[in-house]
């Protein structure tokens, strides 16, 4: 994890409004973020599936043979 040299904005009163950050910081930031967002959805899809799998074993839902499933779409 990077820390970035942060500059801070203030109004009258001393009360931060704004930060700035260094570009290379903030692309940093960005690549980071997009990185946690893809692990996010990945552990929900991760999540969903062993309801699933779950829900199959109990017989809440009707199993799906591979060739139905490849043929959803």
């Amino acid at each position: 994890m990077i820390k970035p040299e942060l500059q801070y904005l203030v109004d009258a009163a001393g009360e931060k409004t704004a930060v700035i950050i260094p570009i290379n910081d903030w692309i940093s930031l960005q690549e980071q973020m997009k990185s946690y967002r893809e692990y996010e959805i990945m552990e929900t899809n991760l999540r969903q599936s062993l309801k699933e799998v779950q829900a199959i074993k109990s017989g809440e839902i009707e199993e799906q043979t591979l060739e139905d499933f490849l043929n959803e779409n």
